[in-house]
């Protein structure tokens, strides 16, 4: 959560790529799912156990605080996702 907007300053960008999320799980999704669905479930699971009133406040007004939310994407993890994606594809054409 970058509610500053200054987190692409703090963050050392040499192997992550810093993106807003996503709202379709496309070939590179990770298990399959969005970002925004990995998202609001993680924020789910941590107020079900934490009861925190920033978890809640989010989830309450998720229009105004998802586009504050960057995602880090590592780029190996990203190559490995999309080669397991060509591979999937490869295997059903076979």
């Amino acid at each position: 959560l970058d509610e500053a907007g200054s987190f692409q300053t703090c963050c050392n960008q040499s192997m992550v790529d810093l993106e807003q999320l996503s709202d379709t799980a496309g070939a590179d999704a990770h298990l399959g799912r969005s970002d925004v669905d990995i998202l609001r479930g993680l924020l789910r699971a941590h107020h079900e156990h934490t009861r925190s009133p920033l978890a809640s406040a989010i989830l309450k007004d998720w229009n105004t605080y998802a586009s504050r939310f960057v995602k880090v994407m590592p780029r190996e993890y990203r190559r490995a996702l999309q080669a397991m994606a060509e591979q999937e594809a490869e295997a059903a054409a076979a």
